[in-house]
């Protein structure tokens, strides 16, 4: 029977004062025996060695930025839930002696502390500034502080006293306004802020004008106002509840852990359970089915507070701060009352009892709060359970070690054969047929109550997890990562060939029409879709790549691996499955949790299960794990985003905006936060600094602070976002606009002068520059015009003279009279005579600045070897390009390589005994190359020559023109030889 159950008693129709008159007494109820703290609930403690300024809490509160603010014996502390800033006398000269007693946040989003002795401090926008002085009249030290809705701040005083602030200014009440009683006066809020009052005799609220009173005689109460509708009172160890009208709803003695316990403190949270704080006895908590102690690191209990996310914090005298966190994950294990800590199979039967099985003989059932276990001496027929499967038509069915199949059913056991058989994992599927996975017989079908196997053709023995998809196939996993499907008439089967890899298959999950996920040993999850396998592993954000089970809650899948617990989006998988996202964000659970280090079993269709009010079960070697996902996936607000400090160079800055660098800095930290309490060292940050620019997220982690090196000057906006546990991002995050002061060398003026000056050493150098190559110009021309007078001189009156020698010996020759001797002489004189002449030929060529181009050089080249051969039997074969460039050439480089291509002509002529040569010319970019081929007789190179030094002064030659000769040959194979010369210009 519940506590509510036994507390109400026949005082509904009794008058108020009556009932009033029985808070005196205390009512003996039936549950009198101690009541022992349960595992609903985490503690966490956060004590002086943390960061808490005295470990006496006296008030807690948290504000609407999300911060929790802790009051002490020694001052203030803002919390964000990883750290404590702490606010004291010796940091806050407004706090004077730090000994918070209340904490109160009106309307307006400022806090008002009062601290002992009367005084009362308020912070706004990081400000504090006294409200009241501290004072030695102890008439006047507030009793309590509240605000109201209306932006009014109240403070209880004793002698039947209150005074309210507002509008700047203090406004007193006393008996004339309805405050009646006796003593000091408490002020207190109900959920909508309206304002209730408690003195030494008496309670009542205000009403907006006045003060009402409720009762005038009731020693030392306590109110709590009903989210519902009424209240809770309280005096010393007597717990009473009050509708509307003031009539009695319940009261009497709670049944506390070791005799009386006088009531310190009270809270109603938001889903109506009263939480009570004791002087002495801990912590309770009363709801609809009864009384609970919840543990707590002291037992004087001395301020309690809800936050937003639902987590209960406690103030105690001298234990410090605790949080109460529901537990979100609990663990069944020996300590709970199972036979043995592993647990490798669960169900779950139609009556919503759960099925445990252990390396033990028998099976538990968990109904009721309470373990149930089956032996030999109540019916189990005996064998170790391997394996559970809930039965559709009614019962659970049992694979055992060596002791065959079992089913269980309205109370009673049966065994329906297989014995011998170690059976390893259940199924049942949508025609309630249940399949039978054993260890040497291989896979066998019961429908009926008859036993079929299916052949070692269709599917091999080792087979780790069977399921059935949407469509009704069966889906069998193997040891070796062979997928087996039966469509009810044939087996298929599927490998390599659609993308599996070769890895165990441990669980297998249906996730829709035509949608399966696989967990893989150590290759990560598979998804099969439209006969297509994608494989996702820890390369792509997942956790583990050993996962041993798989479960759904609707939106996330969760996968218990060899190393712990975690979840993924489905929509986020199914991303990254597709190709559409590269990684998949998952979220671990651990100790935080109530989880701790858990290593979950591999995974046949018994290893997990979701039961009907959707919690998750998993099997693990510590125990059953069971996840409420309504506790961890709580629709709440992402956490605030606050920037705390700017720190410039190692000094501290106002987290204000817009701020100014100096100029010379090198380093900028901006430290940021997001208060959360239920699991703050699971928050995670990204920031990035924006400058007009895209810039990308740096992921952050779980580090709060964030560090620039040598932002060159200008604007900037520092942005932080974060997300909790469960992944949900605080998308606006927070943002501070900052500028980078530049030195005086990088401002605009400065960087304009030195332009100015720069352009004008410029415009003096290319001033420089071209008059100088206007001279070099000038010089150039005056030479030209030298070289082609001397040119000109050479041939007009040389070639003239030389070639009138040359007709004159032609004529000597030819007279009849003359001897042999003297024509013999002329006819020297006149080969003589053109030798010279085609010398001078030439070398007026060469000093000639009309032909200094690449285009008259080829030409110059082509028609030489045509004269030159002319005479001869030889052949010539030309390949010259069709367009040539003007491209300039120095005299000295072209009449280099004229003289030696003179030579190699020569010698071919000569020496080679050909019959062909092919003179090729080709011009490549940089680059001019005179290749000239003989079919004649070669040579050996290196060979030693009698006599000549053509080759080496053809060598010479190409160098001093800063090319390069390079020779071809060998013996009958006739020779090549290879001019090659840098060109100045690119030719087009």
């Amino acid at each position: 029977m519940s506590l509510l159950a036994e507390m109400r008693f026949a005082f509904n129709t009794a008058r108020r004062a009556a009932c009033l008159a029985c808070l005196g007494v205390a009512l003996p109820l039936a549950a009198q025996e101690p009541l022992a703290a349960n595992g609903d609930f985490l503690l966490r403690n956060w004590e002086v060695d943390d960061g808490l300024p005295g470990n006496t809490v006296t008030a807690v509160i948290q504000t609407r930025d999300g911060y929790l603010w802790v009051g002490t014996s020694r001052g203030l502390a803002r919390f964000d839930g990883v750290r404590f800033r702490p606010f004291t006398a010796a940091n806050t000269p407004a706090l004077a002696s730090g000994h918070v007693r209340f904490l109160t946040e009106d309307a307006n989003g400022a806090l008002w502390i009062g601290l002992a002795r009367g005084g009362i401090v308020r912070c706004r926008d990081g400000t504090f500034e006294r409200i009241a002085p501290q004072t030695d009249t102890s008439t006047d030290w507030p009793t309590s502080l509240v605000a109201d809705a209306r932006g009014g701040v109240w403070a209880g005083l004793p002698d039947l006293r209150a005074k309210c602030w507002r509008d700047g200014r203090w406004t007193q009440f006393n008996g004339t306004n309805g405050l009646a009683g006796r003593g000091g006066v408490n002020c207190l809020a109900d959920s909508s802020r309206r304002i209730w009052f408690t003195t030494e005799t008496s309670y009542g609220f205000f009403d907006g004008e006045c003060f009402a009173a409720l009762a005038a005689d009731v020693p030392l109460p306590q109110v709590m106002p009903c989210r519902k509708g009424g209240y809770w009172l309280a005096r010393a160890s007597v717990l009473g509840r009050f509708d509307q009208r003031g009539e009695t709803l319940l009261m009497g003695q709670p049944p506390w852990r070791g005799g009386a316990a006088e009531i310190q403190t009270l809270l109603e949270d938001r889903s109506g359970a009263l939480w009570i704080g004791t002087k002495g006895q801990g912590l309770y908590r009363l709801d609809d089915e009864g009384l609970e102690r919840v543990p707590s690191s002291h037992d004087f209990i001395t301020a309690l507070r809800e936050d937003r996310e639902g987590n209960l914090w406690a103030g105690t005298l001298g234990g410090g701060l605790d949080r109460l966190r529901p537990r979100p994950i609990r663990i069944h294990n020996k300590s709970s009352g199972l036979p043995a800590d592993a647990v490798n199979a669960l169900c779950q039967d139609g009556d919503g009892a759960m099925w445990f099985a252990s390396h033990t003989a028998g099976a538990v059932r968990f109904a009721g709060g309470r373990y149930t276990l089956f032996t030999v001496t109540n019916g189990w027929p005996g064998g170790i359970v391997t394996t559970l499967c809930a039965d559709r038509d009614a019962g659970v069915w049992f694979g055992t070690l060596g002791e065959g199949l079992v089913h269980w059913r309205n109370g009673s056991f049966n065994n329906k054969g297989l014995k011998g058989e170690h059976i390893e994992s259940l199924f049942q599927d949508s025609h309630n047929t249940l399949w039978v996975a054993t260890r040497r017989a291989g896979l066998i079908q019961w429908r009926d109550g008859n036993l079929s196997r299916i052949s070692t053709n269709d599917v091999p023995p080792e087979i780790t997890a069977l399921s059935e998809d949407s469509a009704g196939h069966l889906w069998a996993g193997t040891q070796t990562g062979a997928l087996h499907r039966f469509d009810g008439a044939r087996w298929q089967r599927f490998g390599r060939e659609i993308g599996l890899p070769a890895a165990a298959i441990q669980a297998i999950h249906c996730d829709g029409p035509g949608t399966l996920w696989f967990g893989t040993h150590s290759a990560g999850l598979v998804r099969l879709k439209k006969g297509k396998a994608s494989l996702i592993t820890t390369r792509n954000g997942l956790l583990d790549d050993d996962l041993h089970q798989i479960l759904s809650d609707g939106d996330n899948l969760w996968f218990g691996s060899a190393h712990g617990l975690f979840r993924a989006a489905c929509s986020d998988l199914a991303a990254v499955a597709d190709g559409k996202r590269p990684t998949v964000d998952c979220v671990s659970y651990g100790r935080s949790d109530g989880l701790g280090s858990v290593e979950f079993v591999e995974g046949d269709a018994s290893a997990s299960c979701r039961a009907h009010d959707g919690r998750l079960w998993f099997a693990s070697r510590r125990g059953a794990v069971e996840v409420n996902p309504a506790l961890l996936l709580a629709r709440l607000e992402p956490p605030p985003v606050h920037i705390e400090e700017v720190r410039v160079d190692g000094e501290s800055l106002p987290a204000v905006g817009p701020f100014v660098v100096p100029s010379g800095s090198h380093v900028v930290e901006f430290r940021y936060t997001a208060p959360g309490f239920s699991a703050p060292e699971k928050i995670r940050f990204r920031h990035r600094v924006e400058n007009g620019r895209g810039v990308a997220w740096v992921e952050a982690g779980t580090d709060r602070a964030a560090t620039f090196l040598n932002l060159p000057p200008g604007g900037y906006r520092f942005r932080v976002t974060a997300c909790d546990a469960e992944g949900r991002w605080n998308e606006t995050g927070a943002a501070l606009e900052f500028a980078v002061q530049p030195a005086f060398w990088q401002t605009t003026w400065f960087r304009v002068a030195v332009l100015v000056v720069l352009l004008v050493h410029v415009a003096a150098a290319v001033r420089i520059t071209m008059r100088r190559r206007l001279r070099a110009l000038e010089r150039q021309h005056a030479l030209d015009e030298e070289r082609a007078r001397i040119a000109k001189d050479m041939h007009d009156h040389l070639g003239a003279n030389l070639t009138r020698i040359a007709l004159l010996s032609e004529q000597a020759r030819g007279d009849a009279a003359a001897s042999s001797e003297a024509a013999a002489r002329a006819t020297k004189i006149a080969r003589a005579a053109r030798d010279v002449s085609q010398t001078l030929d030439e070398i007026v060529w060469a000093m000639n600045p009309g032909n200094d181009t690449l285009e008259r050089l080829i030409g110059y080249l082509s028609e030489y070897a045509t004269e030159y051969l002319a005479p001869t039997q030889i052949k010539l074969e030309q390949d010259l390009p069709a367009a040539v460039s003007n491209a300039p050439i120095p005299s000295r480089a072209r009449h280099n390589l004229f003289l030696a291509f003179k030579e190699a002509l020569h010698n071919a002529v000569k020496h080679a005994a050909a019959t062909q040569i092919t003179l090729r010319v080709t011009v490549e970019p940089g680059l001019l190359r005179v290749t000239l081929a003989d079919n004649g007789r070669g040579f050996e190179p290196g060979a030693p020559r009698a006599a000549g030094h053509g080759l080496a002064n053809m060598r010479q030659r190409l160098l001093a023109a800063g090319g390069d000769c390079r020779i071809e040959c060998a013996p009958g194979k006739g020779a090549q030889i290879i001019f090659t010369l840098p060109l100045a210009l690119r030719p087009t």
